[in-house]
């Protein structure tokens, strides 16, 4: 190995007041430094890091194809070491903190939808391979608190309606947001303008994820409300439902090439031919 690629023998360690945080929260860290060589540092630094994980179409000329890209959402840099040389048996305790910014994105682990955070300390050696520690961290989505009112029902209702010479659609959601673990309900109206021969009515909770040109559409909860049915001009017919949302669904987001949205969707089956539905977006 030539020796301006030799790595110097100097061990660092992190240790982390916790595993996930918040954004506007502080990321505390005891950073510890040991030495078993000579050793000149420019700089010793912490790294928070969020990567998005996305595609991108690349082409040879003769074929295109999707490449798995990685880039850098954030990178917060902040000093902890000034230039100093290290001798074998030295060793150095550091405390440092790191501020998540507020509208720090949230980790994502979905079938399209990757986003990571990492703490890097890194150490930055003259004519050398510099040194890293790195600890994976979470940074979790702060939730959004349901407005009720004083008797516990929801502050608002939430309608949408499609219309088309067969008839009106609409959903009424209970609210426009959801919470990961918990329940969102609604009800579903139909109101003909004509007859109607359909093989199914349900409702669908649909998540859609993209990063940039991979995409995927996932049914994350379904009810059915009625088997074959006809309906007849006049004769409006409603259905209540409610919707699972799972513990583990990723926050609605929206930033780089990558994006998390969710719909509740009312729809009509009518097989051989195009469904006539409505959606309503709503955000997790």
């Amino acid at each position: 190995m030539a020796p301006f690629l030799k790595k110097p023998k100097v061990i660092i360690s992190t240790d982390l007041n916790s595993e996930s945080f918040y954004p506007g929260e502080p990321v505390n860290t005891r950073i510890f430094i040991s030495s078993q060589d000579k050793t000149k540092v420019r700089a010793g630094t912490v790294n928070l890091i969020c990567t998005e994980v996305y595609w991108k179409l690349v082409s040879d000329g003769k074929h295109t194809r999707n490449q798995k890209t990685k880039g850098d959402l954030y990178r917060i840099e902040e000093e902890f070491l000034t230039p100093t040389e290290l001798f074998p048996g030295t060793e150095i305790s550091v405390q440092k903190s790191i501020i998540l910014p507020a509208d720090s994105p949230p980790t994502i682990s979905g079938r399209v939808v990757n986003l990571s955070w990492q703490l890097d300390v890194k150490l930055d050696i003259p004519k050398t391979r510099d040194i890293h520690e790195k600890r994976a961290i979470i940074v979790r989505p702060i939730t959004m608190a349901t407005p009720v009112t004083e008797d516990g029902e929801f502050a608002r209702s939430n309608r949408i309606t499609k219309s088309n010479d067969e008839g009106d659609l609409a959903l009424i959601l209970d609210s426009d947001y959801g919470i990961a673990g918990k329940t969102l309900s609604g009800r579903f109206e139909v109101m003909p303008k004509q007859d109607i021969s359909v093989d199914g009515v349900r409702v669908e909770l649909e998540m859609n994820e993209s990063a940039g040109t991979k995409s995927s559409k996932t049914v994350v909860d379904m009810v059915q409300l009625e088997n074959e049915i006809t309906f007849f001009p006049g004769a409006q017919r409603q259905w209540l439902f409610s919707l699972n949302i799972p513990d583990s669904a990723p926050p609605s987001f929206f930033m780089g090439n990558s994006s998390v949205e969710w719909r509740v969707k009312g729809i009509l089956d009518k097989r051989r031919w195009k469904d006539f539905s409505v959606e309503y977006p709503i955000r997790l």
